[in-house]
């Protein structure tokens, strides 16, 4: 699928400078193979490999310290502290009883923020629709060719789906 998306812009691998993936949250299987890809691609080529959470696209343009919110499949509001573009402290699901030592910042964005405001008393900020892709592409854009660490899914709570313990 990538090669038939380089032929069909005129490009080629050698014309890739870096490559960017998300990390999470989200659908198992997808982050991995996102993740893996992304790895695999970076150390085939020798280029650059990121990963970024949705959190910290959903708060690429925020300066300061906020509260970005993700749902997920099952209707869960999962959060986290985003402060200058770079997650601080866990992710983690979010409810009306999270301490507030988890929440410590200067306002909330996302997914259901004008209920997490109404709990929280932080102030609601506004994020202008736009393609989780481009989003994507511009998080990664902003990191530049700094340092990073090679992606590592991120998991914010148990998977779904766990072994059966076996009979001895």
């Amino acid at each position: 699928m990538i090669e038939g998306v380089l032929q069909s812009t005129g490009l080629s691998w050698a014309s890739i400078g870096s490559v960017a993936t998300y990390t999470g949250p989200g659908n198992f299987t997808g982050i991995r193979v996102g993740v893996a890809s992304a790895r695999g691609i970076g150390f085939g080529l020798g280029i650059p490999a990121l990963g970024v959470s949705r959190f910290e696209a959903l708060a690429r343009n925020c300066d300061g310290s906020v509260l970005a919110t993700v749902s997920d499949h099952k209707g869960r509001l999962l959060a986290q502290v985003i402060r200058n573009g770079r997650p601080h402290g866990r992710a983690f699901a979010f409810a009306p009883d999270v301490p507030s030592v988890e929440i410590a910042a200067g306002s909330c964005i996302g997914d259901r923020s004008s209920y997490v405001s109404e709990i929280t008393g932080l102030p609601e900020r506004a994020v202008p629709p736009c393609d989780p892709l481009a989003a994507l592409a511009e998080t990664a854009a902003m990191r530049g060719g700094s340092d990073q660490p090679a992606p590592q899914p991120l998991y914010v709570r148990p998977p779904d789906a766990v072994a059966r313990a076996q009979a001895v």
